[in-house]
């Protein structure tokens, strides 16, 4: 569940980074970039929030797999 905790993170410090991108194609007056960007950003924030939730309803389905797929550390030869 690390490796989509990082996913979801990611996810959304670009769809930050999209909006502020957004926010400066405006003030500069390209209204149709912005939009462009806004739009990216919303699918980005959906893409998110669908992730989340699809992994919280896996981890509450079958939790004793949740905690399988990380990695072990590797052991001493």
């Amino acid at each position: 569940m690390k490796r989509t905790r990082t996913i979801i993170i990611l996810r959304s410090l670009i769809a930050a980074l999209l909006i502020c991108i957004s926010a400066v194609s405006f003030v500069a007056g390209r209204p149709v970039v912005g939009v462009l960007f806004l739009l990216l950003a919303a699918a980005n924030v959906a893409l998110s929030v669908t992730m989340h939730r699809r992994s919280t309803e896996f981890a509450q389905r079958f939790p004793g797999l949740a905690g399988q797929g990380e990695p072990s550390a590797p052991a001493a030869s």
